[in-house]
Parts: C-alpha cells; structure tokens; sequence
C-alpha cells in the first residue's frame, strides 16, 4: 500500500493552474522539522517535498497561509515517466494536526 501520512509547514505554493483537460492542479512545498526515535536513539529530521495538489483540493490549498501547521494525506509516485525523483500527490489537507 502507498498512503503517506505527514505533518508539517506549508513553506512555498505556485498558482494554480490547469492541465489540458481543464483539472485545477497547484504544486507546492512543505517542510518537516522534528525529534523522531529511530533504533531506540533520536534523531532530528528536516525534510522538505514537492507536493502536487489536483481538482477542488488545489483550491483548498491556494487559500492556506504560508507558514501554517498542516496535516497530510496522499502517496508517493515519479515526479514523472522518465524521473526518478518523488512527488507527494496529496489527497487530504487540513489545516494544524491531523
């Protein structure tokens, strides 16, 4: 199964725009900072990732302010057919924690 929950601050958003078919989609970044236990010893993390928002959710996102605590829900696919890098393809936002 591929369902990636993250908790984290949205830091950068594009406009939204619209592919060919007409489908709002707005690309945007968020970032992670946090104490994880990993191996019975914590670790600090800080990540960032690309994230892709489609359809009436883009709207959603377009609205939320920079900076804001945010809970998501999504998976993980190719950034495209020939990448190898990833992409967070959210499926549910909610603004603070999940």
């Amino acid at each position: 199964m591929n369902q990636f929950d993250l908790q984290a601050k949205l830091i950068s958003r594009d406009v939204i725009r619209e592919t060919p078919s007409g489908t709002p989609v707005v690309d945007f970044r968020v970032q992670y900072d946090g104490e994880i236990s990993e191996a019975g010893f914590k670790r600090l993390v800080k990540l960032s990732i690309d994230c892709v928002a489609i359809g009436d959710l883009s709207a959603k996102v377009s609205k939320i302010a920079l900076g804001s605590e945010v809970g998501l829900t999504g998976f993980l696919a190719n950034r495209g057919k020939n990448y190898f890098s990833i992409k967070y393809h959210v499926q549910d936002i909610v603004i603070g924690k999940k």
